[in-house]
């Protein structure tokens, strides 16, 4: 009776407290929400497909149009089922439950907030100390929120701002993480699934607490049913992404080779963007790498080196010769921010020859003569302009730039090349370059350089450490330009056709 009384009297002290607050914050004003960080992505050629992200955090804003209906139910049934009435964005009874909570000093009874009050407290980054005066500015901010923005800007805001889990921030970098989807590809069920993680991104995760998760999924499903928004046939639980709940979207596209060609594309895009913009803008970044041809690139060197002796490591670059795009690129899997193989450079051995040859015959590719260190992404260029009759381009990997909002802030205009070689050199240098493998002494390095009509490739075998002589593990010998990186280079140019 005595513990009882004391709650009430201490529950009165803290209304009491609360409304006081409540009246000093009153005339704050609704201070400007400031932009999100959101999450630039690198595309592949197909302008469609994820290749890289750039990011501080994983988060995508987008459109409510652009989010289905039923996914908006859904997570309107789960945080606020009172949130298209008329509550100026603030919750009696919730008020009520995190009064009581504060009282009995318990964390798990919840705050009752409202998605008005979810979206000022994260977007204005508000403390999370459940205090009264945290409360109190909370609820006078929502107030005004709901009296000054419509329900979908609000609506809008929420879902672009709150965590899903997973690393992700909002409803796009969420459909990606959990169904590797858009948001506008999203079904009803496969929505309810997100909007019941935002009350516990951790143990509603199906990777997670897959019982906890389907029993708050059920839940939800039957809350959509009662209130019409569905029909009551929809019961089947989708499956999420195969992917560990603790790694996020943005460390997954930002490890092993895609790591390595991000930090090559973030390189390029130096002239184009700063890193706050490439960072905090959103922006998607088309490049010029051809998805299946990338794949294919990756899938030659693992199976070629599969067996051999650790150490052993290898480079691919494609460029289109009539472009300069890089179709293909291939630097190691050792992720962003770490040695990249394509962009080092090494002993070109015999594959230098046709560039001493063309500086004979009059002009040059590459400048110098000497034997050097070059990296395999000059040496596909080089050879590109073999291929195109002599003319030289810069090779690149970014196509174009487009803001959030759909403006293409950026492209390449294209590149009509300039000759570097005399026209009648060409056809002889042609018959050197055509496919050319070559050799360090030691065997410390070995290459394949070539090219066809639409692809100029160079395969560079070595160590990504110190050096050391190479053996096949297959047949004991030494590993030469015609071995290891010539069938990794015929793999390549066979797949791609």
């Amino acid at each position: 009776m005595i513990i009882r009384w004391a709650v009430r009297i201490a529950g009165g002290v803290l209304i009491g407290a609360l409304v006081l607050a409540v009246a000093g914050f009153s005339a704050v004003e609704l201070p400007p929400f400031p932009d999100q960080p959101q999450t630039s992505t690198a595309v592949f050629a197909d302008g469609r497909h994820p290749l890289a992200l750039f990011a501080t955090e994983n988060r995508q804003r987008v459109p409510l149009a652009r989010v289905p209906r039923s996914v908006q139910d859904a997570v309107v049934t789960a945080e606020d089922a009172g949130f298209w009435d008329d509550h100026d964005g603030v919750s009696l009874s919730g008020i009520g439950r995190a009064v009581l909570g504060l009282v009995r000093r318990d964390a798990g009874s919840g705050g009752g907030s409202t998605i008005t009050q979810q979206y000022v407290r994260n977007a204005l980054d508000l403390t999370r100390e459940r205090s009264y005066a945290r409360k109190a500015k909370e609820l006078v901010l929502a107030g005004k929120l709901a009296r000054t923005a419509s329900k979908t800007e609000i609506l809008e805001g929420y879902l672009n701002t709150i965590y899903f889990g997973r690393g992700a921030f909002g409803i796009q970098a969420a459909a990606q993480a959990y169904f590797g989807l858009d948001v506008d590809e999203l079904t009803a069920a496969q929505g309810a699934v997100l909007a019941a993680v935002i009350k516990d991104p951790t143990n509603f995760d199906p990777r997670i607490r897959p019982d906890s998760a389907r029993g708050r999924w059920r839940y939800l499903i039957d809350r959509m049913v009662e209130n019409g928004y569905l029909s009551p046939g929809t019961r089947r639980f989708p499956a999420t992404v195969e992917r560990r709940a603790s790694a996020s979207a943005r460390a997954a596209l930002r490890s092993g080779w895609r790591g390595v060609l991000g930090g090559r594309i973030e390189r390029e895009l130096a002239g184009v963007l700063t890193e706050q913009q490439l960072y905090t803008g959103g922006y998607t970044i088309t490049t010029t790498i051809d998805r299946a041809e990338q794949r294919r690139a990756a899938r030659a060197v693992a199976t070629r080196l599969r067996g051999q002796d650790t150490r052993l490591t290898a480079a691919l670059v494609a460029v289109e010769p009539s472009t300069g795009r890089v179709t293909a690129y291939y630097g190691g899997e050792a992720g962003y921010g770490y040695l990249d193989l394509a962009d080092t450079p090494r002993l070109a051995a015999e594959t230098y020859w046709p560039y001493v040859l063309a500086a004979k015959l009059g002009g040059s590719p590459v400048p110098g003569t000497d034997l050097p260190t070059i990296s395999p992404l000059d040496q596909a260029s080089g050879y590109a302009t073999f291929a195109d009759d002599g003319h030289a381009r810069e090779p690149y990997f970014v196509q174009r730039v487009t803001a959030s909002d759909g403006t293409v802030v950026w492209e390449r205009p294209p590149s009509p090349g300039y000759r570097v070689l005399p026209a009648e050199a060409t056809d002889v240098l042609a018959a050197h370059a055509a496919a050319r493998p070559g050799t360090s002494d030691g065997n410390t390095n070995a290459w394949m350089c070539g090219f066809t009509p639409e692809r100029a490739v160079a395969v560079w075998v070595g160590s990504s450490g110190d050096d050391f002589p190479m053996r096949d593990a297959r047949t004991g010998e030494r590993v030469t330009g015609d071995g290891i990186p010539a069938e990794i280079w015929a793999d390549h140019l066979d797949a791609a056709g």
